[in-house]
């Protein structure tokens, strides 16, 4: 199941992978997403119709979070703009919680 687009949904960084073809996109977005504090997030942008299925696996396998999957349509094309990030480890998930 995809999640809901949230077009107010603000990143914390940005990947341009237009012009890039799987499995490219998903390869440089694990290793930003790994270079990144846990919770915050990375906007990838995509013209593979291929990505958003690659990332929705890619969040499976490495337990990232996907928040969005938003498709848009530029210069008539099809392009999908998606929202992920690392989760913040277990024990800063209770404290967050506790205040």
């Amino acid at each position: 199941m995809m999640p809901e687009s949230d077009p107010l949904l603000v990143a914390d960084r940005s990947l341009d992978a237009r012009a890039w073809l799987c499995p490219r996109p998903v390869i440089e977005a694990r290793q930003w997403l790994d270079s990144m504090t846990p919770g915050l997030l990375l906007e990838v942008l995509l013209s593979d119709p291929h990505g958003p299925l690659d990332f929705q696996v890619l969040c499976q396998r490495k337990h990232y979070q996907l928040h969005t999957i938003e498709t848009v349509e530029q210069g008539g094309q099809r392009q999908w703009r998606i929202i992920l990030s690392k989760p913040k480890p277990p024990a800063a998930v209770a404290e967050s919680s506790d205040t």
